[in-house]
């Protein structure tokens, strides 16, 4: 059985090198509080916020809390195209009420970042979807596998980005934008996105 004991998780990065991690995310029961609490305390997290399902809600509190503490790395998550997506099949209807509501949420961030000389935005998704099954996402298809990463903010260079970027390469490129030396072992690259170092990843 492999040992865990070297994993090196990127709020655990983080944190040693000064920096918070905080997650914005919609209401959860108690109990999975709870527990998310103490598992991401383990993975370095600083704290776990909840806030109103709706994506505009979700990123006015990701701004409070980045106002809170700006030298950090705020987390929100928006599913709801997600959702909509296995719910409905990926450019339904629903799923594309869902895009339209998390365009707005992203757009509010970006307004709060690019007030913030020193802060970037990243936004991404983990997966597509809908190629081949409307409702899912598991076959090798482009369209499941297309992963956007998109940043915005004074230190962001203009002009479209690295091509073949993928989810491993997130790690280095917010510890790079923090100014944080990437661990040896990991597996992704940091993408030249940045005119020099950021002071905040939002």
């Amino acid at each position: 059985m492999s040992s865990l004991s070297g994993l090196r998780p990127l709020p655990l990065v983080l944190k040693r090198h000064g920096h918070l991690t905080r997650i914005v995310t919609g209401p959860l029961p108690i109990a999975h509080r709870v527990l998310g609490r103490t598992l991401l305390a383990l993975a370095g997290v600083g704290s776990l916020v909840t806030a109103a399902p709706a994506p505009r809600e979700l990123a006015r509190a990701a701004e409070r809390e980045q106002a809170r503490q700006a030298a950090g790395l705020t987390i929100v998550y928006l599913n709801g195209c997600d959702r909509a997506g296995h719910r409905e099949g990926w450019m339904s209807r629903a799923y594309l009420e869902a895009a339209r509501a998390a365009d707005e949420a992203v757009a509010e961030l970006a307004g709060a970042v690019l007030a913030d000389a020193a802060a970037v935005l990243l936004v991404t998704a983990d997966h597509g979807g809908g190629g081949g099954v409307p409702t899912d996402h598991d076959l090798p298809h482009p369209a499941n596998d297309a992963i956007p990463i998109v940043a915005a903010g004074a230190q962001v260079l203009p002009g479209r980005g690295p091509a073949g970027a993928s989810l491993l390469d997130l790690p280095p490129t917010i510890l790079r934008a923090l100014g944080v030396p990437v661990p040896r072992g990991y597996a992704g690259r940091a993408l030249d996105l940045f005119v020099e170092s950021a002071a905040a990843v939002a």
